[in-house]
Parts: structure tokens; C-alpha cells; sequence
């Protein structure tokens, strides 16, 4: 597949959607989610949706769940895992490749200070690793954390690693207030979505509080197996702004065109990634935003048009298109 001109150089963190008031007045969560968000957010955020389930309540730091739009971020981050008892570190196969590793020796990178930050406060951090087996060494920053014992997590099959995650984190958060969770692997996979989708759905919609419903879309169309790697809101040809809702996996691209109940107005749209053969770009300005269409050409003459994607969004689907394809 051949991608057409993909600036990657957006930050690795977005400053995340408001969120309910009942989590800003959560002052430090014990643990704390380290990732990086063009590595593997949605594990991640199953993290936060898998240990909220046993434990209840807010025991997991996620910024997108616990960062407001205003307000000083950057001391919002710090005191996080400053006041954390334990630290998730999400590394995936990308966390450390060549293009992450420059961004690791940036003093300003968040995935870097926010390590830094636990090594120089003496926090525990644990690796989950996922998809991988070894723990990063020689990083290219100091302090390096001591690393805890990881934990392994495979995308194949992620709900066999619940018992692990679920034991590492009773040693802060005491034992679990259920020893089964209470929610079925499509309802974590909706509030996983849901988390991912706050870095991205547009504000008209934050405000309605439309981001669970289309999570919710995500999260019923989503199997057991099937791996997150993308998700964001965008429009098909002659439909209004964030009419639809786009996510990747490992294997497939989909997309629901959503009716004014946010339900698929017709069944969603599975795009095998094998046929993807060519994706065109073109970055505009509507009104008074910079916008980007995607033309992607499938195999046998079929086209999709996606429009009206913010330019981050753009860049970080064409990654995650050119990943998941790389490892097919």
C-alpha cells in the first residue's frame, strides 16, 4: 500500500476532553497508565476500564479521563504520578522503535518525564508488555526506572492476562471488591473506546456527551479477539461532521454512518486491510478549521471516501493503517 505524505510530527499527547465532575475531584488515583499514544492506547485504556471494574470507583489515572481542557497540565501530570503508588508502563513493539526513541531523548516528551519523573519519586513501575517480550534497556534518558517484574500481555488474546493485571494491582489498591468482573469483554471494550475517543471527538459532540454512544458502537461491533488501534469520528460524502465513526484493527477498517440516534443507519462497512491497495490525502480548510479527506482504493475498483478528519487524526490513522499492515 502506498501512503501518501504523513506528517507525524504532532505531539504525543493531546490536551484531553472535559470530563465529568466526579473525576476532576479525584485527586490521586494509586495507579497510574504510562503509554504512548501512537503505540497502544487501547491497551491502555482497557488498564483503565478492566481495574475500574473490579476495584469500582476511580483507582486508575488516565489522562484522558482525568485531564480537563484548561488548567495546568503539565503540574496536573506530574502531581499524578508523584502521589500514584504504582505505575503501568504500556509498552508496545513501536514504544522504542526509531522514530518513539528520538522522541524519547526529547526532555519534553510525556512518556519520558512522566518515567522520570516516577524513578526521581521512587515509585514502583511495572512494564506491560505487549506483543513483546523484552523490557527496553539503554533508554536515552536518566533517571531510568528501576523496572518491576513485567507483565505480558498478547492483543491476540488479552482477557487471559485480566488475573495478572488484576493481582500486580492489589498491592496498592488492597484486595478487589469483586472477584469477577462485573462487565462483559464488549462493555470494557465500549469504556476503553469511549477513553481513546476523548482525545479526539470534536467539541460540538463532548458537549452532548455523544462520546459513549459512539464508543458504544465500537464496543458492539468489536469481537473478543479483535485489537483497537485507531478510533475517531469523521463524515462520509453529503453527511454532516462526525457522522460517522472510523476505528482500525489489526485486520480491518471500519466504518458506521451514524443516524441522528447515533445508531448505524445501515450495517457498518469492514474494510479487509489486505485490500486497501492506495490512500490519496487532502488537507483543506473548511470554515474555520484545517481538515483532511482520505480517498482509500480497494482492490476490484471499490473506493471509500472519509472526510473531514482533523489533521492529527488523519496522521494517526494512516500510522496505524501502515502498522497494522506492516505486521500482516
Amino acid at each position: 500500500m502506498r501512503l501518501h505524505a504523513v506528517d507525524r510530527s504532532s505531539p504525543t499527547r493531546t490536551v484531553a476532553t472535559p470530563v465529568p465532575r466526579a473525576y476532576r475531584e479525584v485527586v490521586s488515583p494509586p495507579v497510574f497508565v504510562n503509554y504512548r499514544r501512537a503505540d497502544e492506547p487501547f491497551a491502555a485504556a482497557l488498564l483503565f476500564a478492566v481495574l475500574g471494574d473490579r476495584w469500582g470507583g476511580d483507582p486508575v489515572f488516565l489522562d484522558t479521563r482525568f485531564l480537563g481542557q484548561r488548567g495546568d497540565v503539565s503540574r496536573q501530570l506530574i502531581e499524578a504520578v508523584t502521589r500514584s503508588e504504582l505505575v503501568l508502563a504500556v509498552i508496545g513493539p513501536r514504544w522504542d522503535d526509531q522514530e518513539r526513541r528520538k522522541r524519547l531523548s526529547d526532555p519534553q516528551d510525556w512518556v519520558r518525564r512522566e518515567l522520570t519523573t516516577a524513578a526521581l519519586s521512587r515509585k514502583p513501575v511495572v512494564p506491560v508488555l505487549v506483543d513483546r517480550e523484552d523490557v527496553p534497556t539503554r533508554l536515552p534518558f536518566a533517571p531510568v526506572p528501576d523496572w518491576g517484574e513485567p507483565i505480558r500481555v498478547s492483543s491476540a488474546d488479552f482477557w487471559q492476562s485480566i488475573d495478572a493485571l488484576v493481582n500486580r494491582a492489589s498491592v496498592p489498591l488492597g484486595a478487589p471488591a469483586a472477584t469477577r468482573s462485573a462487565r462483559t469483554p464488549p462493555q470494557l471494550v465500549h469504556l476503553a473506546a469511549d477513553a481513546m475517543l476523548r482525545h479526539v471527538l470534536p467539541a460540538p459532540q463532548r458537549r452532548m456527551r455523544n462520546g459513549a454512544m459512539i464508543a458504544r458502537v465500537v464496543g458492539e461491533e468489536l469481537g473478543e479477539q479483535e485489537w483497537l488501534r485507531f478510533v475517531a469520528t469523521a463524515n462520509l460524502p453529503g453527511r454532516p461532521n462526525g457522522s460517522c465513526v472510523v476505528w482500525v484493527t489489526a485486520e480491518h477498517l471500519g466504518v458506521a454512518d451514524l443516524g441522528a440516534d447515533f445508531r448505524p443507519r445501515t450495517p457498518p462497512t469492514r474494510v479487509p486491510l489486505a485490500e486497501v491497495r492506495e490512500i490519496r490525502r487532502v488537507d483543506q480548510r473548511r470554515m474555520w478549521k484545517p481538515v483532511t479527506d482520505l480517498r482509500l482504493d480497494r482492490g476490484g475498483g471499490g473506493v471509500l471516501h472519509l472526510q473531514g478528519l482533523f489533521a492529527e487524526e488523519a496522521d494517526e490513522l494512516l500510522e496505524a493503517l501502515e502498522w497494522a499492515l506492516s505486521r500482516s
